[in-house]
């Protein structure tokens, strides 16, 4: 019995020893698992670290590319931009100049127009002036006295030849505020064009027209009248010199506010001009604006 007790203990004492050297090896192997694990873990790390730098780096190459072609094409749409606005700048330039060039061609003609009309109408009335002459020549008839006849005459004489002089002075006055008009609109073109607000300008320049056209045909209408004493007798000469006189100046009175029209017109649109914001810096100043034209009434 002893024996079997002695056989048992050592059986029991040998799966101790088993299960200890089991237990053992079990541990040895989870620390080689550890340790094999803890390195996995530092390569997945590092390859991680790596790709990350190669992935960085790329970005900062692909990032250096794009700013590297962002400023070629910046630096491209800058130079299209300079010369899209230089081609722009020359083809209003020559849009400009010839609009002007069209304007000063179309101001000739209708100067050549005018003088003309006026030519036409003096040739017109030729016929009319000389019976009209022969008729004062028969007035003066009812005049005994010389002297006084010689007067008369003169002074009807003086009266045709004022309204000539003043016709010719007006019609070099329009010419002069014409001219003038067109540096006013030549101006603000340019002013439009450096994108300036001219709208107010524009319509000034309409009025200035209109009025320079109405000037034109105040004059043509007061070179078409003569102007002769109709006497009622040596007595009443005074008087009626004094109504042809009269007559007289009441006509050049029209035809001088039309002309002074035309001039207030004009100066309204350069004016108009002037109020623009920095106008001379959007247009040159190699056009005179200024109306100096003298069109008081005489």
């Amino acid at each position: 019995m002893k024996k079997y007790k002695t056989y048992a203990f050592l059986f029991i004492l040998g799966l101790l020893l088993t299960s200890n050297v089991a237990l053992a090896e079990d541990e040895v192997s989870n620390e080689n698992d550890l340790r094999e694990a803890k390195q996995g873990l530092r390569e997945d790390r590092e390859a991680l670290r790596e790709a990350n730098k190669a992935k960085a780096e790329t970005m900062r190459e692909q990032l250096k590319n794009d700013r590297e072609k962002a400023r070629e094409d910046m630096k491209k749409t800058r130079e299209d931009f300079k010369d899209s606005i230089k081609e722009d700048r020359e083809n209003s330039k020559e849009l400009m100049k010839a609009k002007r060039e069209e304007l000063i061609n179309t101001t000739v003609e209708k100067r050549e127009m005018f003088k003309k009309e006026i030519e036409a109408k003096k040739e017109e009335m030729k016929a009319t002036r000389e019976e009209m002459k022969a008729k004062f020549k028969e007035e003066l008839g009812k005049i005994k006295d010389e002297s006084k006849k010689t007067k008369v005459e003169n002074i009807s004489n003086n009266i045709a030849t004022v309204n000539e002089n003043l016709i010719a002075k007006n019609t070099k006055l329009v010419a002069d505020i014409e001219a003038v008009l067109i540096a006013i609109e030549s101006r603000s073109d340019k002013a439009s064009t450096a994108g300036a607000d001219v709208a107010g300008v524009r319509v000034a320049i309409v009025n200035a027209e209109k009025a320079i056209v109405d000037a034109r045909a105040a004059i043509a209408v007061q070179s078409g009248k003569t102007y002769v004493t109709t006497i009622g007798s040596e007595a009443t000469v005074k008087t009626d010199l004094k109504a042809t006189r009269d007559l007289f100046r009441a006509d050049a009175k029209v035809m001088n506010a039309a002309v002074k029209a035309a001039h207030n017109a004009t100066k309204a649109a350069a004016e108009a001009l002037r109020a623009i914001p920095k106008v001379d810096e959007v247009a040159k100043t190699d056009d005179t604006v200024t109306v100096t034209t003298n069109t008081n009434n005489q």
